[in-house]
């Protein structure tokens, strides 16, 4: 069974018509779908399992087994293609989604007035450098946090 045109053109676009292996790129050469795992060895046709090659390398490299680091980095370029994560959330990675999380809620205990007030402190304290969502997100739950607490420890007792 050949490869479909749709897999085909999905693997060039997330290669950048690019052969992973030399780097030659179209239209200098011509680039065909290779199999990381042969199909003779039990490669499937799965974007996991193709990548973008020149026809040089794809014939000089015929059915041999190729190196992990491939496979591995051609699993990892699929799964970011897909939009799923390339490797389990580590410590740091929950952290920072704690965070988040902790800083959003914050913004949504506050009125819509105040929540952008915040927001646009947070932008404006960032510039020139464009913040992310996530981090903006980040930086005004914990401006907001942090006025709050401001203003609950000036309060007379």
């Amino acid at each position: 069974m050949s490869v479909s045109k749709r897999l085909r053109y999905e693997v060039l676009r997330r290669d950048n018509y690019t052969c992973r292996y030399c780097g030659a790129f179209a239209p200098l050469a011509v680039l065909v779908i290779d199999h990381v795992t042969p199909r003779k060895h039990g490669g499937r046709d799965a974007l996991e399992n193709l990548i973008t090659a020149c026809q040089d390398c794809n014939s000089g490299k015929s059915a041999t087994m190729p190196e992990c680091w491939l496979v591995d980095e051609v699993e990892q370029a699929a799964r970011a293609w897909r939009g799923q994560p390339t490797r389990e959330p580590d410590e740091d990675d929950l952290f920072e989604m704690e965070v988040y999380q902790d800083c959003l809620y914050v913004l949504l205990a506050l009125t819509a007035h105040e929540a952008l007030h915040w927001i646009a402190q947070a932008y404006i304290a960032a510039m020139p450098y464009r913040p992310t969502h996530s981090e903006l997100i980040r930086c005004a739950g914990m401006l907001a946090r942090d006025a709050a607490k401001k203003a609950a420890a000036e309060v007379p007792v």
